[in-house]
């Protein structure tokens, strides 16, 4: 499957913009955030932030779109790319999308009208976390209700570090040449149109040069962002009061608060503990041993992140659009809210994706014919998912295996399904690892019952327990582990009909 990608001449001046918007629940505020990077180089040209009160997520992006528009005023823009990771501005914008709210449709008309005095314009869809810089300044604007421009030297500084758009261009290695190209990928979502809409501006993008070397910015420093990131979480924390309130009490600094203050973080004091560096931690009841209750410390999450950590667990490629429970239990493993569950449950049911990418679920029930095993590895069912869009390498097959024991599963792209790639991707991916089997359980596939790989299995010692024909039920754990990862791969690809 081929995606258009815009390309960059060498020496050729183009701006990018990033934008972001965040908003608190209840339509209690909102806040957005602008950038303006040039290339080559990746330098901060303009940056800024705003607020407002009374607005929605979705409207907060557009704000910080029409922010960044204004921040062009007085630089000689001839080719602009646009990226944000609000999957509904960007595909309105594109005209993929219908925009039914009335306060979006004056906005998208403010946006479209500024769009179009521009020369060359792209817009793209980018992962969350591909657009950290943009967040950053949206949240501080969000935490501290006021927006401001960015000239502060340190805070450039911190966005050049958590910038990753670089890493939409293509890795090049060795010398390059004139014909060597560094492309810029949008990143879709299977809720993206069967055919590319047309630009609001009008105008085909022709392919032009560039090594990518001279647009990738500053190598991320794993330290820094780490500090950043953890800044930002205790500055939120501290931003809501029942957090800040709880701190106070757990340090015994309980001078400035109410009777009424104190009696409720008494009665919360015993499950919470500060770290040294100021962040709020929640532990379980019952875990009272200083070993028990380092392991299971859960980092307390404030109102303006909640929707972060839920779209990192959920609808980015590590998430795999989840369902309610599968996504509950992930993040409970490593964060805590009040309210949590009501929250998951909420942002999963509203998840467009989803919505659309989903058919109703089956019915659940046991599946005659499976195995028992007593111990990990001792039976697989092996199963394929084919005729998926061709891959990088050209892969369209993906062969996966589930240990019956333990759940575990292995996947492996091919770009054939003969006995023997099937045969060679078990002993590199399966044996390598953890040896061979007592039994294989699969269908009646033609690569599968080939004898060929009959031979394989005799070598190995391990038995092929085949299903009867039209009865998947009897491979259960690998015919739902191949719907599972299909759904996943589904929400990231683009139809090409």
């Amino acid at each position: 499957m081929s995606i258009p990608r815009p390309v960059v001449n060498i020496g050729e001046k183009v701006y990018v913009i990033s934008f972001d918007g965040s908003a608190k629940a209840k339509r209690e505020g909102g806040a957005f955030g602008a950038i303006i990077w040039k290339l080559p180089g990746w330098t901060v040209e303009k940056a800024a932030s705003g607020y407002d009160v009374d607005l929605t997520v979705n409207e907060a992006e557009y704000r910080g779109l029409l922010l960044a528009l204004d921040l062009l005023n007085g630089l000689d823009v001839q080719r602009l790319i646009v990226c944000g990771d609000s999957n509904l501005a960007i595909r309105q914008l594109r005209n993929e999308m219908d925009c039914k709210a009335l306060g979006l449709q004056l906005l998208r008309k403010k946006c479209w009208d500024q769009l179009k005095t521009l020369p060359k314009v792209e817009l793209f869809h980018v992962r969350r976390d591909w657009n950290a810089s943009a967040d950053l300044i949206a949240g501080q604007a969000l935490q501290r209700h006021a927006g401001m421009p960015i000239v502060e030297e340190q805070t450039l500084a911190n966005l050049v570090t958590l910038n990753r758009l670089g890493e939409l261009l293509d890795p090049t290695s060795g010398e390059l040449t004139n014909d060597e190209k560094a492309q810029v990928l949008p990143v879709r979502t299977r809720s993206g149109t069967r055919q590319e809409a047309e630009q609001s501006v009008d105008e085909e993008i022709p392919p032009v040069e560039s090594p990518s070397r001279h647009l990738t910015p500053e190598v991320l420093d794993e330290m820094v962002v780490k500090r950043i990131r953890m800044e930002r979480i205790r500055e939120s924390q501290d931003e809501e009061s029942w957090i800040h309130n709880l701190k106070k009490f757990i340090r015994g600094d309980v001078t400035d608060m109410t009777s009424r203050e104190a009696s409720n973080c008494s009665k919360l004091a015993q499950q919470y503990e500060e770290d040294e560096i100021g962040l709020l931690f929640y532990h379980s009841r019952g875990d009272e041993s200083a070993e028990d209750r380092s392991a299971v410390m859960k980092l307390v999450i404030p109102e303006t992140l909640k929707d972060g950590i839920l779209h990192h667990y959920h609808s980015s490629l590590e998430g795999g659009h989840q369902g309610i429970g599968r996504t509950y239990h992930r993040v409970r493993q490593h964060f805590h809210w009040p309210g949590f569950y009501r929250c998951v449950q909420r942002y999963v049911g509203e998840c467009i994706d989803c919505e659309t990418g989903k058919g109703r679920p089956t019915i659940r029930g046991e599946s005659p014919g499976n195995i028992v095993p007593t111990y990990p590895f001792q039976v697989i069912a092996m199963d394929h998912i084919p005729s998926l869009p061709p891959s990088f390498k050209d892969n369209t097959e993906l062969l996966i295996w589930v240990d019956l024991f333990t759940g575990f599963v292995v996947a492996k792209a091919n770009s054939s399904r003969t006995a023997q790639t099937v045969a060679e991707a078990y002993e590199e991916c399966v044996f390598r690892r953890f040896g061979a089997s007592e039994a294989i359980r699969h269908d009646r596939e033609p690569g599968f019952m080939s004898d060929f790989f009959r031979a394989f299995n005799q070598l190995m010692g391990q038995r092929q327990r085949v299903t009867l024909a039209y009865r998947p039920q009897a491979n259960g754990a690998a015919e739902r582990m191949v719907q599972t990862i299909t759904r996943a791969i589904k929400m990231y690809v683009e139809d090409e009909h």
